[in-house]
């Protein structure tokens, strides 16, 4: 081509296809890494270059794997059809330039890629899970470059001279021929044959995800595609093509937020969102949804912050607004993550179960959001190991802070019920800062609303912050509701309704003067008025207790005294229980006879034959029975009565004898789950475990209640009965805690014999008295492996668990403070990556090993940076660790710092002798494995910190020419930056470009 004749010339033309592209499919590619490239080549030598540059990644590609060409020519072929289709639209279709080609092929792939994690997950299943997608696309964009350069435009002469230049003289007519038998027909048979090659493959990969034959949205009779089919019809299988990859695509997801749900077990908020929808009235908080403040909030990246007296409906009106903004999720116009603190379920009080809930809501609704979640299940062993609270925070942050995904909702309902704990920090504290943080980060795209009561510490956090500010109690709109409910309930229950007339209005009279803005003592009001006959009416509305509290005491007064003891012992249960207690769970607890000190004795004739009925009219409307997953769950009727009967005011008061202090009702939990764990024996053979309904909770859940406060001494003797080796009762337990949900289990003779050592099961349950009996008179090994289980040594598990005291007693008794679990993990790996900083220490002054390599060559100190417990990382390094050790993944506590951004832990390395060039056995520095791993934050973070940009790997190579060598142009760009030596002529190419943009 003559370089001096300006219509000819690659850019001109280049720029044309560009432009055309633009006009015609109303977007630009001008941006895309390749066009820039090409646009800019003055001559055929630099396209050659270019492409050339391409090619020999190919090629090496290609030499490493030539199994996966097959899968490329397929994907090229898909590409090409779809292009010639029309399927994707006019302007993708055969009236499009051939010259164009590629920035069709292009145009489409960007588009199938628009959603970033979706199209590289797809690439990855497509392509035998290739790990480096990233080079894949430029793959792709290599044969769709070529296919540029091969078309119409050669024929007509324009690049004649440059088609000869590039494919070689002898071999343009070759190409030219080939090139004239792709006649519109052939294309069709071409894209014919496509379909039904890439049918097999999806119907493989469909069955591989599924495990099943059923997909069979397109039949094989189907695809037996003619040469000469019409249009139409190519068009009809292309769309039912596209139902299979849609369909697929879905499939993919649905397992990978399945994945996710396993790994981290988030808490289902949705069913205290399904409860409170129930008690939602037609009309409820209308006010509020078409009122101004709400759109206000929703137009602004803002905190809105709800709050109101205890019963004063914040989470009805918090269903509300959850289902107005579910609306526009559905509608695609939103993301919507929310959360229900609960006081009924301890799973629902903590950081974890609001942070995972929030994380998984989110990637269920974005693959982008998902991309974020899959390398935190990546980094975490493939969902083997379990992330902190900080690396969560960190990921919603990630989540938080992607670009055009449209607004995102996050709702928080009554965090006045995240308790405020006894660490330091607590639940509550933990939250607060968790939402204050999110807030700080300002994205005009993110939306936070949380609901509680106006507690001090909530207040002291929120209302700084929050530019939207309700008030339940003093609005118009909330007294509106509570008449309406009223109204309604009057007139549409059974008994309330047939009253006269007058009545009725001077119920709602006075019941709207005393609700103070609370819709609980509105309810309890009526509950107990619609069960008065017509001439106690207007006596009992004279008697209205005046407060919540004065509602409940007289609730409490109304208990017969011989049922009192029944009752108080049923709300201790309730009060202090690990999870909600089912109905038939509930009432085994009257079923015992706690004379005996002791232990409790279970009589089974004491069972009352309607579980339900006793429990609901021993303690009246202060109970509530809910649907939850298929069982009668019981639970407090509602926060503010638990409040009540475990507050000093019920304690100075009247009947103080209802007062729930919380070491007596666990010790009573206890005792009861140990009886029926001792008494179990007698009775199971043979027989399923429903037949016993407390055995499933005791079995599980007796050492939560053991441990809180004192009770473990008040319970000594009989847990030591349970954990006896010699004896019948350990063996049952651990049967009956393995067969949890699976209540049809029987029994057939004596229990098996435990995986592991009654030891082990102490470790694991943190009973450091226990453990120590079982060492003295039980001679147990307390270095003793449980088979080929290599995590089953007791000090290993205590390490896990983080029971500083059952360590001590094994060390104590000669515990080997080395001894190598499965992956070659000792003690002090689990305590240090689970973030369990005083039983390192007790670990390390037992004389661990510091510097104790894994399998894989992994440190305690290595785990620790990673996870970023900086107490755990300064205890190590005060005690020697290498601050240097590389793993067998060519990581080193200092690389994990920095990807971490932890600043605090990079300078604790720097300070103990941490080498920003340290080497690994190749020669490599993290500078070197970063520019190949595109990790600019770490880049930048070395170079930060003096790393040599110049050192070189055993092969020769500067970090600057392994991101070159692997085709990584912003890596380039930032090591351009910061004066790398060695490479002039890239230098001065970089110059040239930038000089012709």
């Amino acid at each position: 081509m003559s370089s001096n004749t300006s219509s000819d010339s690659v850019r001109s033309l280049f720029e044309s296809a560009l432009n055309e592209f633009e006009k015609r499919a109303n977007t630009s590619l001008l941006q895309h890494q390749l066009a820039i490239k090409l646009i800019h080549c003055q001559d055929a030598e630099s396209v050659i270059s270019i492409l050339q540059q391409e090619a020999n990644k190919f090629n090496k590609f290609r030499g490493e794997d030539g199994n996966v060409m097959k899968w490329i020519k397929r994907t090229v072929h898909v590409l090409y059809s779809l292009s010639t289709s029309g399927v994707l639209g006019n302007s993708l279709g055969l009236s499009f330039p051939p010259a164009n080609a590629i920035f069709a092929g292009i145009g489409i792939l960007l588009g199938a890629i628009k959603d970033v994690s979706s199209s590289y997950d797809a690439l990855v299943d497509l392509f035998e899970s290739m790990e480096n997608f990233l080079r894949l696309v430029k793959i792709l964009i290599e044969f769709l470059s070529t296919l540029a350069l091969a078309t119409e435009q050669v024929k007509q002469g324009r690049l004649r001279a440059f088609g000869k230049k590039l494919l070689g003289e002898n071999d343009v007519g070759a190409v030219l021929q080939r090139l004239d038998r792709l006649t519109q027909e052939e294309a069709r048979t071409t894209a014919a044959q496509t379909l039904e090659v890439v049918y097999g493959l999806v119907k493989n990969m469909k069955v591989v995800m599924d495990g099943t034959e059923k997909f069979e949205m397109i039949t094989q009779t189907e695809l037996n595609i003619y040469p000469f089919q019409t249009e139409k019809h190519q068009q009809t299988r292309f769309i039912k093509l596209l139902q299979v990859a849609n369909e697929m695509d879905k499939s993919r997801r649905e397992q990978l937020q399945e994945t996710f749900r396993r790994w981290l077990s988030p808490p289902d908020p949705s069913k205290n969102h399904n409860i409170a929808r129930k008690s939602h009235h037609d009309g409820t908080a209308s006010w509020f949804i078409d009122g101004n403040t709400f759109p206000e909030w929703r137009a602004t990246g803002s905190l809105l912050w709800i709050h109101g007296k205890p019963g004063s409906g914040k989470s009805v009106l918090c269903s509300a607004l959850i289902h107005e903004i579910t609306k526009m999720q559905e509608a695609g116009l939103a993301c919507l993550a929310y959360y229900y603190f609960d006081f009924r379920d301890t799973a629902k009080q903590d950081t974890r179960g609001f942070l995972t809930s929030l994380l998984t809501q989110l990637s269920a609704q974005s693959d982008s959001y998902s991309y974020f979640l899959s390398r935190l299940y990546s980094m975490h062993g493939a969902g083997s190991k379990q992330p902190n609270d900080d690396v969560l925070v960190s990921c919603l942050q990630d989540m938080l802070a992607l670009s055009g995904q449209g607004p995102i909702y996050i709702v928080a309902d009554a965090l006045d019920e995240c308790p405020r704990g006894t660490g330091t920090p607590s639940p509550r504290e933990s939250v607060l800062e968790i939402v204050k943080e999110i807030f700080k980060l300002g994205y005009r795209h993110v939306h936070i609303c949380v609901t509680s009561r106006p507690e001090i510490d909530i207040e002291g956090i929120l209302k700084p912050l929050a530019s939207h500010s309700v008030s339940l109690h003093d609005e118009i709109g909330q007294m509106d509701d509570i008449n309406n409910y009223i109204n309604s309930f009057i007139n549409s229950d059974t008994k309330t309704r047939q009253w006269r007339k007058k009545d009725k209005e001077l119920v709602i009279n006075k019941l709207c003067e005393g609700a103070d803005g609370m819709f609980r003592w509105v309810y309890c009001q009526l509950d107990k008025l619609r069960r008065c006959l017509p001439g106690r009416i207007r006596r009992a509305l004279e008697e209205l207790p005046g407060t919540l509290d004065e509602t409940y005491e007289r609730t409490l007064q109304d208990i017969d005294d011989e049922n009192w003891a029944y009752a108080h012992r049923l709300l201790q249960c309730v009060t202090v229980a690990s999870r909600p207690l089912r109905v038939e769970e509930l009432a085994e607890f009257l079923a015992f006879d706690f004379d005996d000190e002791e232990i409790p004795i279970f009589e089974a004739d004491w069972r009352p034959e309607n579980a339900g009925d006793a429990v609901l009219s021993t303690c009246s409307s202060l109970l509530a029975v809910v649907n939850a997953d298929g069982s009668q769950v019981v639970q407090f009727s509602h926060f503010s009565v638990k409040e009540f009967l475990t507050s000093e005011r019920l304690a100075r008061g009247r009947i103080s004898r209802y007062y729930i202090p919380l070491e007596p009702a666990h010790l009573i939990v206890a005792q009861a789950c140990l009886a029926v764990l001792l008494q179990l024996g007698d009775h199971i053979n043979k027989h399923p475990i429903k037949r016993f309904p407390l055995a499933g909770y005791a079995a599980e859940h007796w050492v939560d209640h053991a441990k809180f406060g004192n009770v473990s001494s008040r319970t000594d003797n009989v847990m030591k009965r349970l954990f006896d080796p010699d004896g019948p009762h350990f063996a049952l337990w651990i049967w009956v805690k393995s067969m949890e949900g699976n209540e049809s289990a029987t029994l057939e003779g004596a229990a098996p014999r435990p995986k592991g050592t009654a030891l082990f099961y102490a470790a694991e349950s943190d009973l450091g008295g226990v453990a120590e009996w079982l060492i003295n008179m039980r001679s147990q090994d307390v270095n003793l492996r449980s088979g080929r289980d290599m995590n089953s040594l007791p000090l290993y598990v205590a390490s896990m668990r983080g029971s500083v005291n059952v360590a001590k007693v094994l060390l104590k008794y000669g515990a080997d403070v080395n001894k190598q679990g499965s992956s070659k993990w000792t003690p002090l790996h689990e305590a240090a990556n689970s973030g369990y900083l005083e039983i390192s220490r007790v670990l390390i002054e037992s004389g661990a090993d510091v510097n104790a390599r894994s399998s894989t060559g992994r440190t305690p100190l290595l785990s620790a940076s990673e996870e970023g417990y900086k107490d755990i990382v300064r205890l190590l390094l005060d005690h020697g660790a290498d601050a240097n050790a590389w793993n067998a993944k060519v990581e080193t506590p200092f690389g994990q710092a920095l990807k971490k951004g932890d600043q605090e832990i990079i300078r604790l390395l720097l300070e103990h002798g941490a080498d920003v060039n340290a080497r690994n056995r190749d020669g490599q520095t993290l500078l070197h494995l970063a520019s190949r791993n595109k990790n600019q934050d770490i880049i930048r973070g070395l170079l930060g910190h003096g790393a040599d940009i110049n050192a070189q790997n055993k092969r020769g190579e500067t970090a600057f020419q392994v991101a070159s060598r692997e085709g990584h142009d912003e890596v380039v760009e930032l090591l351009l930056e910061h004066s790398a030596e060695g490479a002039p002529q890239l230098v001065t190419l970089h110059d040239d470009l930038q000089l012709t943009t």
